[in-house]
């Protein structure tokens, strides 16, 4: 991939990869490249109040954790 698609963002101490949810958004790539490079841990429940498609979702693009 290509350097500047590639997007991670942290959330509670853990590394998650965004780029696959680039193409995939229905309002378009901006809101996910806003948080890339980002800390994510405050805004995430603000955008999805931990419902629970998204957060299975994230789950899957678990790719570390921050320590």
């Amino acid at each position: 991939q290509k350097l500047e698609t590639y997007c991670v963002n942290i959330i509670s101490g853990f590394v998650y990869t965004l780029t696959s949810l680039l193409s995939q958004q229905p309002c378009g790539s901006e809101p996910i490249k806003a948080v890339c490079g980002t800390d994510g841990t405050a805004s995430f429940p603000g955008q999805h109040d931990n419902q629970g498609e998204q957060v299975q979702q994230l789950e899957k693009l678990r790719i570390g954790i921050l320590g």
